[in-house]
């Protein structure tokens, strides 16, 4: 049996989830996805950690660098 939970990336119900759905998932913590001139990276998203800071990822798809950028946001104090 299989769960459903709303706002997740856990992978039980999102095989291959949109970008839309990769934004959803962040929130109201996803602030913003650019393309950059970046050599290495196309993609920008920023969002906002808990305490109110801003976190940047870099990455080559725009749906990489959001569904980083959750794992960021989500991430465990513990975990590193």
């Amino acid at each position: 049996g299989g769960h459903n939970c709303s706002g997740c990336l856990c992978g039980a119900d999102m095989v291959d989830p949109t970008l839309s759905e990769l934004i959803a998932a962040c929130g109201d913590r996803f602030v913003s996805l650019k393309r950059t001139e970046k050599d290495w990276a196309a993609w920008q998203a920023i969002g906002f950690i808990k305490g109110g800071s801003s976190f940047v990822w870099y990455s080559d798809t725009p749906e990489t660098t959001v569904a980083r950028l959750w794992l960021a946001l989500n991430k465990k104090p513990n975990e590193s």
